[in-house]
């Protein structure tokens, strides 16, 4: 719509209604303003310039989005969790498998322990979770290097843990 379809001869040729329906400011709420203009709604903007700039009333001390930093952290945490569990096997003889008999033993002591054999859901838990089961780990490593039959042990060992 141009000017040209609402004045005619310098005189309105229709009429522009704004309806305000409800404003923050509840100062002009529910009017009907014809041809508005800013006059008409400088108490808005009257009532968002003195709104306070910074800390607002009851807002909360802590920051409930995590910064860059804090996430940063938690990936290196992980990150420093997972290479640990890498070298616990690898203390352990296990780190790099050679034969197919290893490769078992590695994978069922991860299903064991991490109740998956997915690299990519073991990367997925958390810092502290991931600490916790490489302490598992440990335990489970200071058993099983004193056993013969490092198969049967492995079967068994929900039942060890438990007991």
């Amino acid at each position: 719509m141009s000017s040209d379809d609402i004045y005619k001869d310098g005189k309105p040729n229709k009429e522009i209604y704004a309806y305000v329906l409800k404003d923050h400011s509840d100062s002009i709420n529910g009017k009907i303003f014809t041809f508005p203009t800013f006059k008409h709604f400088k108490p808005i903007i009257n009532f968002i310039q003195g709104l306070p700039i910074g800390e607002v009333a009851e807002e909360t001390t802590g920051n409930l989005i995590p910064t860059d930093k804090e996430y940063y952290e938690r990936q290196l945490q992980k990150k420093i969790e997972t290479e640990k569990i890498e070298a616990v096997f690898e203390l352990n003889n296990l780190g790099s498998p050679r034969s197919a008999e290893e490769k078992k033993l590695k994978t069922m002591i991860i299903q064991k322990i991490f109740g998956t054999t997915s690299k990519t859901e073991i990367e997925k838990l958390d810092g502290p979770k991931l600490n916790y089961l490489r302490q598992e780990l440990e335990d489970f490593f200071t058993e099983y290097n004193t056993r013969e039959d490092k198969a049967a042990f492995i079967e068994c060992y929900n039942k060890v843990a438990a007991a």
